[in-house]
């Protein structure tokens, strides 16, 4: 499993809290990620935090994410990523309540929010989502993000390439060139490392 920034990650949910972004449960948070890479994407060539998104019925979901905060919520010891989820539960609390009518997840924040694990483009970007989805339901957020091209482009339960997360096709192109180039380097490095010892 591909292991990310847990410090990082933790620090965002960490700003949608201090920033006071409403129905912050755990849709219109996989959401809110989802946007973030996206306009990062689109802006700037690059994600923000490297998720590997899958088409779910709410919306797409960075499946990494969503695992540690359903481990969170369980309390579950035996899993892989252990050390990631004793990282992520210093900086962030989940837990669910119940209104009687619904089940939701709560974050709340257990550390001050860090600004080093963030570049200048990455704050920018988090300020324009939360400017755009402050004040918006779970509902909506995610019926919003069906009619983008990353939701329509893949069957469901299938990974989400990031190619397809940018509307505009010279981007999407040029994306699809750099992670092909990526996929050749790594299986040429690892073709030249079996060599190597042998």
């Amino acid at each position: 499993m591909k292991h990310y920034d847990v410090k990082k990650i933790a620090n965002t949910i960490i700003y949608f809290i201090d920033n006071n972004v409403k129905s912050l449960g755990i849709t219109k948070l996989m959401k809110l990620f989802f946007y973030a890479d996206k306009y990062h994407l689109e802006k700037y060539g690059k994600p923000i935090f490297n998720h590997t998104y899958t088409k779910l019925p709410r919306g797409p979901v960075p499946t990494w994410l969503y695992s540690i905060i359903r481990t969170a919520i369980s309390g579950a010891s035996d899993f892989d990523f252990q050390s990631e989820v004793e990282v992520f539960n210093k900086y962030i609390g989940v837990q669910e309540k119940n209104d009687g009518e619904f089940t939701r997840i709560e974050f709340i924040k257990k550390q001050q929010f860090d600004q080093k694990f963030f570049s200048k483009s990455q704050i920018n970007i988090l300020n324009q989502i939360i400017n755009e989805f402050k004040n918006i339901t779970a509902t909506d957020i995610s019926e919003k993000s069906h009619n983008t091209k990353a939701w329509r482009s893949v069957e469901a339960n299938q990974q989400i390439p990031y190619s397809s997360m940018i509307d505009n096709p010279e981007i999407s192109e040029y994306i699809n060139f750099v992670q092909a180039e990526k996929t050749s380097f790594s299986k040429n490095f690892q073709k030249y490392k079996l060599e190597k010892a042998s």
